[in-house]
């Protein structure tokens, strides 16, 4: 049973690298191997980020339509995101 990335840590201050070949959308690809699908209206945003941008990762505020945000702790901006599946390949 995979754990929640929420119940992992309450939050991850880390390092990103953009995947913008991703099939399914910008993907942002932290150190500790987590790949998180940014809202597609904030994509914008995010491809502008440094690969060295340190990253947060906490619950989206209430009400958003994605469970996470991305905060970018260089420049103050956020995005929303889900945690992508495993690749079976991966495991």
């Amino acid at each position: 049973m995979d754990i929640p990335y929420d119940e992992m840590v309450p939050y991850q201050e880390t390092m990103l690298e953009i995947d913008d070949d991703d099939d399914e959308g910008l993907a942002v690809v932290l150190i500790d191997g987590s790949r998180w699908l940014v809202d597609p209206a904030e994509c914008t945003v995010v491809i502008l980020w440094m690969p060295a941008s340190a990253i947060r990762v906490a619950e989206s505020p209430s009400g958003s339509w994605m469970p996470y945000e991305l905060t970018n702790l260089d420049t103050g901006e956020s995005a929303l995101a889900i945690l992508a599946p495993k690749n079976r390949e991966d495991d």
